[in-house]
C-alpha cells in the first residue's frame, strides 16, 4: 500500500498535519476487496482518520468509532481481529493502538526537518514498545529490499529510534537527552571549525 500526504499545516511549526490522505489503487486489489462494505469503511477510517500518525502507529478511540459507525464494542473488536488475521494491521488490545506495516516508509516520502520533527513527537506518544520495535525492523527491512523507497530522513529517525528503544527511561526523556547531545555536538563542531579557520593566514 502507498500513502500520500496533503498540505502541511503552517500553524503546526513543522508538524505534518494534513487536510487529506490518500491510499494507492493497489489497496483495492488486495485482500481488502474481500471485506464487506462496513468492514472497508471502518478499516479506511483507521487508516486515514484525522488521528492517524505518520509513524504508522495510531491510538484507537474504541468508543468514538462505535458511536460513529453505530456498532457495538464487541463488533468493532471482531472487525479489528479480522483485519489482523488478514494481515492488514496489528492491534494492541492492551494500549488500544494499531500498527500499519511499512506505513512510515510509504507515507513520508518527502522527508526533511518537518517530517523528522513529527516522527520524534509521535515516537514519544506510542505506548506499546513492541509495536515500535516492529515498526523499526519492518520499515528498515522494506527500505533495504526496495532501494527506490530509501529516504534519508526516515533512515536517520530509524537509527535514532533503534538506539533509544531498548533503554528503560521514558521515551520523552530519551528524546530530550538525544536533542541535547545533538546540540552539544553541533556546538563542538562549530567551535572546532572556527579554531581551524583562525589558524589560516589570509
Amino acid at each position: 500500500m502507498e500513502y500520500h500526504n496533503g498540505e502541511r499545516d503552517k500553524k503546526g511549526e513543522g508538524s505534518m498535519k494534513t487536510n487529506y490522505k490518500c491510499v494507492a489503487f493497489s489497496l483495492w486489489s488486495s485482500v481488502f476487496k474481500t471485506l464487506s462494505n462496513l468492514e472497508k469503511l471502518v478499516y479506511l477510517y483507521l487508516l486515514a482518520s484525522p488521528y492517524s500518525r505518520v509513524i504508522g502507529i495510531s491510538k484507537v478511540d474504541i468508543d468514538w468509532i462505535c458511536f460513529y459507525f453505530h456498532i457495538s464494542r464487541t463488533r468493532l473488536l471482531e472487525l479489528i481481529r479480522k483485519y489482523q488475521d488478514k494481515k492488514l494491521l496489528v492491534f494492541s488490545e492492551e494500549t488500544s493502538e494499531v500498527y500499519f506495516q511499512n506505513y512510515l516508509v510509504l507515507y513520508a516520502q518527502r522527508g526533511g526537518p518537518p517530517v523528522l520533527k513529527t516522527l520524534r513527537r509521535e515516537f514519544v506518544l506510542v505506548e506499546n514498545r513492541e509495536l515500535l520495535r516492529r515498526c523499526i525492523e519492518e520499515n528498515r527491512a522494506f527500505m533495504i529490499s526496495r532501494p527506490d523507497y530509501y529516504n534519508k530522513t526516515i533512515d536517520e529517525f530509524l537509527k535514532e529510534a533503534e538506539h533509544l528503544l531498548p533503554l528503560e527511561k521514558p521515551l520523552g526523556e530519551l528524546i530530550l537527552i538525544s536533542r541535547q547531545k545533538r546540540k552539544q555536538n553541533c556546538s563542538m563542531r562549530r567551535t572546532i571549525r572556527t579554531k581551524t579557520i583562525s589558524h589560516f593566514d589570509f
